[in-house]
């Protein structure tokens, strides 16, 4: 099967809470994979005859249900998420196959190209999400770019993000006009608020600016702090 998407993908962020995973492969690739959907909450599940050392200790832990076997027609059945990282092309294949003819979402991680999706280069900063993808032409572009990226927005970003859920809960729940919501959600992202989580002088201006938003609700301004 050749290239099934000629880089025509749809970016998307897809919620895999509590969502069965399927991961066929126990080796390194595999592993990274299986991290990054535990990281997403998914319910993973592996299958193969060998594991590393990272997921054996995964499987003890309870962390994922393991099927100690090569893979077998039908495993695929139930899952939200195939990703194929056997080591075996034509096993890699054969999951392929069959994920795809039930319409699963499918990753072939040494043909990505045939698969249904592609997994780009990304990081996280709490909130955060960032991804890069070429398209396939260049996993490597991706990760350098994405390594740029990671030291422009470093940690700092998850304390920000996190603040800025805080504000937009707050507002939405103590401001009733919207026009001064939107107003507000425009104005709070002008603020240099990195720059004093970067000083440490962030906790302070957080509670100021807070006990000023509830004691004031609808007359609320920023323009103290611009």
């Amino acid at each position: 099967m050749g290239d099934r998407n000629a880089g025509n993908y749809y970016p998307i962020m897809i919620d895999l809470t509590n969502k069965r995973c399927l991961v066929v492969g126990g080796g390194k690739i595999a592993e990274r994979k299986i991290e990054s959907l535990l990281a997403s909450k998914a319910d993973v599940v592996v299958i193969s005859p060998a594991l590393t050392e990272r997921i054996a200790d995964l499987a003890a832990a309870g962390k994922v249900a393991v099927l100690l076997r090569n893979y077998e027609a039908g495993d695929t059945k139930g899952a939200y998420l195939v990703i194929a990282a056997s080591s075996d092309s034509f096993v890699n294949e054969r999951v392929r196959d069959e994920a795809l003819a039930a319409d699963r979402l499918i990753s072939v991680v040494d043909k990505p190209e045939t698969g249904s999706f592609i997994l780009p280069a990304a990081f996280t900063r709490g909130k955060l999400q960032v991804a890069v993808s070429t398209s396939g032409a260049s996993p490597t572009l991706a990760r350098d770019i994405v390594s740029g990226l990671k030291a422009k927005y470093g940690p700092e970003y998850e304390v920000y993000l996190d603040f800025l859920n805080e504000f937009r809960l707050k507002v939405r729940r103590l401001v009733n006009d919207a026009e001064h919501r939107q107003a507000l959600a425009r104005e709070i992202v002008r603020l240099d608020v990195l720059g004093r989580i970067r000083s440490g002088d962030f906790m302070r201006f957080r509670d100021d600016l807070f006990r000023k938003l509830e004691a004031e609700t609808e007359a609320f301004g920023l323009e103290d702090w611009l």
